[in-house]
């Protein structure tokens, strides 16, 4: 006798195929292949998979397009917020101590969570005090678990460097090569909210450089213009210049900015001197870090640049005249 199934087991038998098929692994066909790439970086407001502070508790300093961070850790951090690494077993005393080391730079991987010994004796740290640039060295502190010859942790116990970050505001620049190649970070630091700590992860769309004005003189090529895309009322503007030759870049320039008001006269900010900065992944070599204020009415500025160029080529100004927002 032939036995006929009902439609309800016919159904019931299906569905449960498909469940089984639903909780298998995916075959890696092309489309699923790319779904499983990671995310694109994406600009500010956009979502990211790396921590808002380093493990120890600093201040993150985004290097390239996130290829490396680095932490800043001040003394405020050592006393309250400092934290092992993640995983780390301290017996070693592998980075206990970091809070003994005054200002305190860890270089982390592109996630922000592990660190990453480089071949480096020091990393340079360019800050801007009452608009004049200051530059200060970190030496190399390695760690117990960095292997010869590389380090991980830079640090400096320099007390003007220290007293910088009791001010109210820090901004600066971090510099370093990893591998050969140079990388240059924005650090910020605030004392305002958030339990005496500040945010140092920024982004390239808010720090773009900006290029205003190409000259050339004495066979030197000079690009002007300043870091960021919106220039503010009552905010600080860092004015960028890059002076080449046969197109490589020219380090051993003077190079000051200052900020003159619409009528080319009266004097909106005083001159302030800047700081060369080699090339990174994402920037050319410029002079910057001589930040300068804006008025807090202005609608419009002049950006005047004095430049004294080497090999007796003489000094030449300019002016750039920009909007404020």
């Amino acid at each position: 006798m032939k036995t006929i199934t009902p439609l309800t087991s016919v159904v019931a038998l299906l569905t449960a195929a498909l469940l089984v098929g639903c909780g298998s692994e995916p075959e890696n066909t092309a489309s699923n292949a790319a779904s499983n790439k990671p995310s694109a970086t994406v600009e500010s407001g956009g979502t990211h998979d790396h921590p808002s502070e380093g493990p120890h508790g600093g201040d993150l300093i985004e290097l390239g397009n996130e290829e490396y961070h680095a932490e800043l850790i001040h003394p405020e951090n050592h006393d309250d917020d400092a934290k092992p690494r993640e995983g780390a077993d301290h017996k070693d005393g592998d980075d206990a101590d970091h809070d003994h080391l005054g200002i305190t730079i860890y270089i982390l991987d592109g996630t922000a969570k592990k660190m990453v010994p480089i071949d480096a004796v020091d990393v340079t740290v360019n800050l801007s005090h009452d608009g004049k640039p200051e530059q200060f060295k970190l030496a190399a502190m390695p760690t117990e678990s960095d292997p010869e010859g590389k380090s991980s942790r830079f640090a400096s116990d320099d007390k003007d460097l220290l007293e910088h970050f009791h001010e109210e505001d820090v901004q600066g620049t971090l510099v370093l090569r990893i591998d050969g190649k140079s990388y240059r970070g924005k650090l910020a630091h605030s004392h305002a909210g958030h339990g005496h700590k500040g945010h140092g992860h920024t982004h390239s769309g808010d720090d773009a450089l900006v290029w205003r004005r190409d000259v050339e003189h004495a066979g030197y090529a000079i690009r002007l213009g300043h870091h960021g895309k919106h220039l503010h009322a009552g905010k600080p503007v860092e004015p960028a210049i890059s002076i080449t030759r046969d197109g490589k870049p020219i380090s051993d320039a003077k190079v000051f900015n200052s900020l003159i008001a619409e009528d080319k006269q009266t004097i909106a900010a005083e001159e302030a001197a800047t700081v060369y900065e080699p090339p990174t992944s994402d920037e050319p070599a410029h002079y910057a870090q001589g930040a300068l204020a804006i008025p807090k009415d202005a609608k419009h500025v002049v950006i005047r640049y004095r430049i004294a160029l080497p090999n007796d080529a003489g000094e030449v100004t300019y002016d750039v005249p920009v909007d404020v927002e």
